[in-house]
Formats: structure tokens, sequence, C-alpha cells
């Protein structure tokens, strides 16, 4: 993938949450979907989805509709949110499902991508002052395997002061002001 690439999906998580007046942490991935006219449904391992779809899709029907399917069969809410954040990304990155094998891999790496940068965006984990992967998974509402993931992201972009290159991160942290000032003043507490 290349850093443009990177770019354009990081910079539509922040539209996106720009977009849905999103403010504080947890994302409320159904909240974002229904602002964006994408309806969320569930299905369980009995339905006949289950056979090809362990955790989820998303699908366009001809009348436009937008709709997620996820398995609510798994018991991890967590899982959940990130799948459905996930096939958001697929549906937002306008992803056709018809590709080879190589590219459909492709297509799975930017929609992880979109989700993780969705559902717990770096400029607001800077601005709490993040201290571990614990803390991030708290916050943001992620499994562990995923606020490792992200924790490793954000140590690094720690390291290399990289944050505040594009404007439209400081939008964002000023659209999260209130939250970001309310978790620190709780976070001084403990």
């Amino acid at each position: 993938m290349t850093k443009e690439e990177y770019k354009n999906i990081r910079d539509l998580a922040w539209y996106i949450l720009r977009e849905t007046k999103v403010n504080k942490l947890p994302v409320n991935i159904i909240e974002v979907c229904a602002k964006l006219d994408v309806k969320v449904r569930s299905y369980d391992n009995d339905h006949h989805f289950a056979k090809n779809y362990k955790n989820g899709f998303s699908i366009i029907l001809n009348n436009s509709d937008k709709i997620i399917f996820y398995n609510k069969a798994i018991k991890n809410k967590y899982r959940n949110r990130f799948t459905i954040a996930h096939e958001l990304g697929h549906i937002m990155l306008g992803h056709n499902t018809n590709e080879n094998n190589k590219e459909y891999k492709a297509m799975e790496t930017e929609a992880n991508m979109f989700a993780i940068r969705i559902l717990a965006p770096l400029c607001v984990l800077h601005e709490i002052k993040l201290d571990s992967a614990k803390e991030l998974a708290e916050i943001c509402a992620l499994s562990k395997q995923a606020s490792n993931i992200r924790f490793k992201k954000f140590e690094k972009a720690e390291i290399e002061n990289n944050f505040y290159s594009d404007p439209k991160e400081a939008k964002l942290v000023m659209q999260f002001e209130n939250f970001i000032k309310k978790y620190i003043k709780q976070k001084l507490k403990k």
C-alpha cells in the first residue's frame, strides 16, 4: 500500500467522524452507520449466511440500499463493533467483492485500516495521553488484539511526534475537545 492510499483511508475515517459529528469515545459505530444511511442487521450461526461469512459482510442492493450484516452468535461485542466498522470501510471505500484473491486481500487490509482509524483516532488518543493498550481497549471498546496493534502504532506516532501535520487532524481534535477535557480530568482523579 502506498503512502497516498494510506492517507486516503485515514482521511476518509476522519471525514466520516467529522460529518457524523462523533465527539466522544467509544465511537457509536451503529449510530455512524445510521447517519450514513447504512442499515445494520444481524444473523446467527443457524442462518445460511454463517456458512460463508463467519463474522459479517456488507451489500449494496440495486436500489442503492447499503446493509451491513454481522454474526450475533459471536458474543464478543468488541469483535462485532470492529466487524461493523470493517464492513462500513468496504462500503465507503467502494470495494467490489468480485475481485481476485490478491485484490481481495488488499481490500481486507484497507477495510481493517479504516475500521481501526474510525474506532480509535490516534490524534484523540494523543490528546488524552493514552498510557497502555489496556486503556485503549477500555476507552475505544476494542478487543485486546486490536488494541495491542493500535497501541503499537500509537507508540510509534508518539516517538516520531507524528501529529498535526494535516489541518484536518486539528479539526477532529477540536470536535472531541469536551470529551478530551472530561477524560483527562477523570484520569487525574485516579
